[in-house]
């Protein structure tokens, strides 16, 4: 696996034979994802894609999706975001555009803690009645019970489910899970 690091951009490009990986050093702080997929020979068509003001130093609040970026991701049949961006008013623009674009699950915690399953109803309640949400991803069993009452959403059984046959598969069937990630 080849990595590279750009010291002026602040940009991390990781690749194996097959995929690319591209991350920015944001605020100096943590990184930021900005590509993963087929592999590309540069990460300036990823860059092309994420305008960043400021010479292209990072901050975050500072990036946007270009519309090319979405060719990269055609072939993308569900597009899983985890809970907690939904929760969040900063990326209410991003989630606005993405689930108008693509078949948008909420990727749910494998640990719910008791005190913050009411929040997650509310998030999921309100993402539900702002967003066009395909479904959900299921990352524990119990989560099973909180969501069942919504009827025309798919629910996917994430890996952490231990899914190894077809009797675990068909048991989640019966509880309404349309889709499974296989451990």
């Amino acid at each position: 696996m080849a990595i590279s690091y750009d010291k002026e951009q602040k940009l991390f490009h990781l690749q194996t034979p097959n995929t690319s990986y591209v991350m920015g050093v944001c605020e100096d702080t943590h990184l930021l994802h900005l590509y993963y997929g087929a592999k590309i020979k540069s990460y300036s068509v990823v860059m092309e894609n994420f305008p960043i003001r400021e010479h292209r130093s990072f901050e975050c609040e500072d990036i946007s999706i270009g519309e090319s970026y979405y060719n990269l991701l055609k072939k993308v049949d569900r597009l899983y975001i985890p809970l907690k961006y939904f929760g969040d008013k900063k990326y209410f623009e991003i989630i606005t555009l993405l689930s108008s674009n693509f078949n948008l699950y909420i990727y749910l915690p494998t640990i719910l803690r008791k005190s913050y399953i009411e929040k997650t109803k509310e998030i999921v309640d309100n993402s539900l009645n702002i967003f066009n949400i395909k479904g959900i991803v299921i990352s524990h069993i119990s989560q099973i019970d909180l969501f069942n009452h919504y009827e025309n959403l798919d629910f996917v059984g994430n890996y952490t489910l231990n899914i190894y046959n077809s009797n675990s598969i068909n048991e989640l069937k019966n509880m309404n899970i349309n889709f499974a990630t296989i451990s």
